[in-house]
């Protein structure tokens, strides 16, 4: 946990000194990736249910490895934690019709964001007022996400209905 910290610290510091990310991309197969991540979770988390979801044939997405983990992860662990015990978290991917990308999606079936927090989500250190206290957690793991999937050229989005959860979704460009 501490090494996930500072790592996210010293990303956040890249980040606002206007620095990307370093990354190392290559060709990342989809499905193990999202498998790996989810594995992670299902052995650690016996209070919550886990689905993942691939639409074939996925193209490789044009990746650095370890940056695709991080985000996975840290979506899936948010999911794990803004919802309750005994609801599942859903992870899918699919290819875009144009072949150009990969879309990923982490759903929960949590409490839900408010309105009104959604355009701050990915602010360094901003929590939603109604989760202050209520979770653990820093307040920088969506702003280093967000880094990370626009330093691939990728986009970021979180959709969320209050009393219904979450989604997050990005997309990676695909290797051509």
């Amino acid at each position: 946990r501490v090494v996930r910290i500072v790592n996210a610290l010293l990303d956040l510091s890249r980040l606002e000194r206007g620095l990307a990310p370093t990354l190392r991309r290559t060709a990342v197969a989809v499905e193990p990736a999202l498998a790996a991540a989810v594995e992670l979770f299902r052995r650690a988390s016996a209070s919550h249910r886990f689905a993942v979801e691939c639409a074939p044939p996925l193209p490789r997405v044009d990746a650095d490895p370890d940056a695709l983990d991080r985000i996975l992860k840290n979506l899936v662990s948010n999911a794990v934690k803004y919802s309750p015990s005994g609801s599942t978290v859903t992870v899918t991917a699919r290819g875009r019709a144009d072949g150009s990308a990969v879309e990923f999606a982490v759903a929960d079936e949590g409490s839900g964001i408010p309105r009104a927090a959604l355009p701050r989500v990915f602010e360094p250190y901003y929590r939603a007022p109604d989760t202050l206290g209520a979770v653990r957690g820093t307040g920088i793991g969506l702003a280093v996400v967000k880094s990370l999937v626009d330093a691939h050229g990728g986009a970021i989005r979180v959709e969320s209905i209050p009393g219904i959860g979450t989604r997050v979704t990005f997309e990676l460009p695909s290797v051509p």
